[in-house]
């Protein structure tokens, strides 16, 4: 079923005219979520001050102490930091963490937890996103946090790492090659997203992003390793494979696809977003021209396209024009870029690529300024700038 279509600048940039935005300097408002329905955990004396994005005190320490009961729950002490827990079963921790605290752990840890940088390391970012995005926090922050451990730690999750096993067939209809940031990948792992190695289920992409083979699952979508791929047969098969599970797994998402335009006064400033609830909306990059010429056959590829993918769940586009009104998109496209990336789980990247004659380029990038805000640097390729500058004279 196609998603909702939404207001993009009233949910964007709030009610106020979008066309008063400065693209080249922008820094995401927080978006404190609403009140929440119960009182939350007060922090205690041995928790450290640690807000988490878009978060505030009191609600990061109700969403810390959420988590560690939940891995504790399941046999893991746990230990938190600003972007990752450390986790570990109490009989595996070599080096536990030294804690005067009335519990074994910080944040009310029932259980032995392990010192920092020790064990297994379970991010922060999407659960913090989704809780900051949640309609009532209190309600919905337990809820999320519970699905969120048991997907990736609970009985399902090690059900899951048995698919490595499956028979060659029911493993072949989970394929999937999808993009992904680089450096989410194991560091052992990122220098196959950075140079081609004709064994490896990483492709190189851009700057940020890398293709990667994954088994799609229930409950997750599990990357996988070399390693993962003993006798399943010739790399560029499982390649293929992928892409076209790829092309299946968007079409019957049921992409929904809407142009977004500045203002009523400036209707060519605009681009056009490609939505799904699947996980792999993100990866349409990878099958741009197919999928353009399935739900935008107006736009002609070859001419070159600017486009970005904040998150796993859409995908910004523009076709290429000349003069202000493609110079005005591509800034109001940098700012959206940057936003959506910064609120929405699964992020992918914040910056904006450009393709032309099967080449990629990254054009844009994200600049943190002393006073907390960030500017985006905008550095167009010579081919988008020269016709930029066309259409001004």
């Amino acid at each position: 079923m196609a998603p909702k279509k939404r207001n993009w600048f009233s949910r964007l940039f709030g009610s106020h005219d979008a066309s008063h935005d400065t693209p080249h300097s922008t820094s995401p408002a927080p978006n404190s979520p609403a009140s929440p329905s119960a009182p939350l955990a007060e922090p205690g004396p041995q928790d450290p001050p640690v807000p988490l994005p878009r978060l505030d005190l009191h609600q990061s320490t109700a969403l810390i102490r959420q988590i560690v009961q939940a891995l504790n729950e399941l046999g893991y002490g746990a230990t938190p930091t600003p972007e990752v827990v450390y986790y570990s079963k109490p009989e595996h921790i070599q080096k536990p963490l030294s804690y005067p605290g009335p519990t074994p752990g910080p944040y009310g840890g029932r259980l032995p937890a392990p010192d920092y940088g020790e064990g297994s390391q379970l991010g922060l970012e999407n659960i913090t996103k989704q809780c900051a995005n949640a309609e009532d926090f209190g309600r919905d922050m337990p809820v999320l946090v519970e699905h969120f451990v048991n997907s990736l730690l609970g009985p399902a999750a090690s059900s899951e790492r048995d698919l490595l096993s499956l028979p060659d067939a029911e493993f072949y209809s989970r394929l999937r090659a999808r993009l992904m940031a680089i450096d989410l990948l194991p560091e052992q792992s990122r220098a196959d997203a950075l140079e081609f190695n004709p064994d490896s289920p990483i492709r190189p992409y851009s700057d940020d992003l890398c293709i990667n083979l994954v088994l799609d699952t229930p409950n997750s979508v599990l990357a996988l390793s070399p390693g993962s791929l003993n006798n399943r047969g010739p790399i560029e098969d499982l390649f293929r494979i992928g892409y076209r599970n790829l092309w299946q797994e968007l079409i019957d998402s049921g992409l929904d696809v809407q142009p977004v335009r500045a203002s009523e006064d400036r209707p060519n400033e605009r681009f056009w977003a490609i939505e799904s609830g699947s996980y792999y909306a993100g990866s349409v990059p990878l099958l741009m021209n197919e999928i353009l010429e399935r739900y935008l056959p107006q736009i002609d590829p070859s001419e070159g396209l600017v486009f970005s993918t904040p998150h796993r769940h859409i995908t910004l586009v523009r076709e290429m024009s000349e003069g202000t009104d493609m110079l005005g998109s591509v800034k109001m496209m940098a700012a959206v870029t940057a936003q959506e990336f910064s609120r929405q789980a699964g992020a992918l990247s914040p910056r904006l690529m450009f393709s032309h004659m099967a080449e990629i380029t990254t054009f844009t990038d994200i600049k943190a300024k002393g006073d907390g805000r960030a500017e985006i640097d905008i550095q167009p390729p010579a081919y988008l700038m020269e016709r930029i500058n066309q259409g001004k004279r």
